[in-house]
């Protein structure tokens, strides 16, 4: 089994500091910038995630020879012996920035820098060419963030494949783009993102109609969708299920999804069943979210949980 990882890499950068005065110019507090730093988010912080659990990964990566932020993540090569990534040169390809302004724990104000990019054709036909070697006992994992680096086409092409039994797919999607994710083997959004979809809210109290509709609306074999604090509802079997979810303190929900979408991830590459994965995803969850921006729980984390 060999696991392939497909996304929107994002670049995370936190400038941190202290604010004791208000400007003069305006009504706004001066930061006093202390430290700065910049973590993988995205794709970039799933693909992490799962080399950080010890799985051998495939990275499809189209990518910007030109673009600096493009050789920070290939810079995790050096870091993880068991990452292969697949490259594919494309100079339309931007990477999107998110700066997170930072003092006495509490966010400020966060930019984002990101120009739309529509992959060539000639990537697209290299994509192609990769996932047509993907077997069935593989698993090909896509971390929608409407960025544009999983094409309309790519995704057409990878349903239809699933539809005939060649390959088995994860996907955490985008809103936006739910309807193009039909015969997903799981699909992993958060309770705000399908009521965003079905445009009806969804809570812990009505989640069972909710996964049947997804199930029989887009085909799911497993539908599951996260709800934070409170864990994950899945239906397995046609018998839906919560999981209760087992953090401590919930601090920062950025890259949660990743986190649990790696662990998922990582737990049926081990030959773990559904409920088994669902259950380690939920707790490598809740180590995320019990620190500070983006982080990569690894197996010395859940000897200590």
């Amino acid at each position: 089994m060999s696991i392939y990882v497909l996304g929107d890499p994002i670049l995370d950068k936190y400038i941190i500091g202290q604010c004791h005065r208000i400007s003069p110019e305006a009504p706004i507090p001066i930061l006093q910038i202390s430290k700065e730093y910049q973590r993988n988010g995205g794709s970039m912080n799933l693909l992490e995630n799962i080399l950080g659990l010890g799985s051998h990964v495939n990275y499809i990566y189209p990518y910007n020879p030109n673009d600096l932020n493009s050789k920070y993540f290939l810079g995790l090569s050096n870091k993880y012996p068991n990452l292969l990534f697949h490259l594919i040169e494309d100079t339309s390809v931007s990477t999107p920035i998110k700066t997170r302004y930072i003092s006495s724990s509490q966010q400020l104000l966060r930019t984002d820098y990101e120009r739309k990019f529509k992959l060539s054709i000639e990537t697209i036909n290299k994509i192609y060419d990769i996932i047509e070697k993907i077997k069935i006992d593989d698993i090909l994992v896509l971390s929608d963030y409407n960025k544009g680096s999983i094409d309309q086409e790519v995704v057409h092409y990878i349903s239809e494949r699933a539809s005939l039994n060649k390959i088995r797919y994860i996907v955490d999607p985008h809103p936006k783009n739910f309807h193009l994710y039909s015969n997903s083997y799981l699909m992993t959004p958060n309770n705000r993102e399908v009521s965003e979809y079905l445009r009806e809210e969804v809570t812990i109290f009505n989640y069972k109609d909710i996964l049947l509709r997804l199930k029989e609306e887009l085909n799911i074999y497993y539908p599951c969708i996260t709800f934070g604090s409170e864990g994950c509802v899945a239906l397995i079997d046609n018998q839906s299920k919560h999981i209760l979810a087992n953090s401590k303190e919930v601090y920062d929900v950025t890259g949660a999804g990743d986190t649990f979408l790696a662990g998922l991830t990582h737990s049926i590459d081990k030959g773990k069943n559904i409920d088994e994965s669902l259950q380690f995803a939920n707790k490598l969850a809740g180590i995320a979210v019990s620190h500070f921006g983006a982080y990569v729980a690894n197996n010395k984390d859940l000897e200590k949980s």
